[in-house]
């Protein structure tokens, strides 16, 4: 089910920057972290953005109680060029090895110590299906928990909120 959503996701995505180009081609202003809060996401925590390609930001937090990550980028070309490949990678994630989600799990957090047993135990599952979809608006790339739905209530409403 993941890789059909990822499949489709990408040209759905390149329609939603087009949709939210104003006249003349422009792409319009791009999007801020605040512009996404102002339209009902909850931010709770800021993740390393040196892990991806050109981010700038990478925040985590909550969606009508859906996980929805947002990674932002300075423009919609780099969000495409940039952030495409590791929303895929992150929404086909249920897929990794046992070694690769521990490897993500540092790279992602920086965690340089030993993992507990019941450290692993308790946050690979929630890896494994923690994104099941991705969504690129403008500039920001968001990573959706369980289905698109959320993240495209959010991308309306952020387009609602800055007109």
């Amino acid at each position: 089910m993941a890789r059909a959503i990822a499949a489709v996701l990408p040209v759905a995505a390149m329609m939603l920057v087009a949709l939210g180009c104003g006249s003349g081609g422009s792409e319009g202003p791009a999007y801020t972290v605040d512009d996404v809060v102002a339209a009902g996401w909850t931010r709770s925590k800021e993740l390393p953005a040196e892990t991806l390609p050109q981010a700038i930001e990478v925040w985590y937090g909550f969606f009508d109680k859906r996980d929805v990550e947002v990674r932002v980028y300075r423009s919609a070309e780099d969000a495409l060029e940039h952030g495409v490949g590791p929303a895929q990678e992150a929404v086909e994630g249920g897929e990794r090895t046992f070694g690769e989600n521990r490897a993500l799990l540092r790279l992602q957090y920086g965690y340089e110590g030993k993992w507990t047993p019941g450290e692993l135990s308790d946050m690979l599952p929630n890896l494994r299906k923690r994104y099941a979809a991705y969504l690129v608006v403008r500039n920001l790339v968001m990573l959706c928990e369980k289905d698109a739905r959320p993240c495209e209530t959010l991308a309306s409403q952020i387009a609602a909120a800055t007109r």
